[in-house]
């Protein structure tokens, strides 16, 4: 099996309420840090000279300080784990999901050469069970 580095966060993010309910829930788990957030109307920067403003409310939750070794642990196996701690907060997940609210995990994958990962349909179960969707940034080695 070729080794891959990866990381992930999980975003919160609503158009139009602050999702402080579920953000304050999670910020009591034992293993998630709020990394970063914002809310809607909130300067964002200057673009084209023009300052601009957030357009929803986000929270960006880590679960790792620094990228993971899959030599140490398979993205599938920290998945694992880190859907455990949320399970507790499945209804919290599914209402703000029926209230327009978005949950996703965030994944950095790191490869150095053609590489494969598979996701279990039980870890896609648990993580439909709580809303949460999964969005990959994939990036390849550097050509040198």
């Amino acid at each position: 099996m070729i080794s891959y580095k990866y990381i992930y966060s999980l975003r919160v993010t609503h158009d139009e309420r602050d999702p402080i309910g579920i953000s304050n829930a999670l910020s009591q788990l034992d293993g998630i840090t709020l990394k970063k957030n914002w809310k809607k109307g909130e300067p964002r920067g200057i673009s084209a000279g023009v300052e601009t403003k957030h357009k929803s409310y986000y929270y960006n939750f880590s679960f790792f300080s620094d990228s993971q070794i899959s030599d140490d642990r398979t993205l599938e196996n920290s998945l694992e784990n880190s859907i455990a701690l949320l399970k507790p907060l499945t209804v919290a997940f599914s209402e703000f999901a029926k209230d327009g609210g978005r949950s996703s995990l965030f994944i950095g994958l790191f490869i150095n050469s053609n590489s494969g990962i598979s996701i279990s349909k039980d870890l896609l179960s648990d993580l439909d069970s709580l809303s949460i969707d999964l969005e990959f940034d994939i990036y390849p080695p550097d050509d040198k």
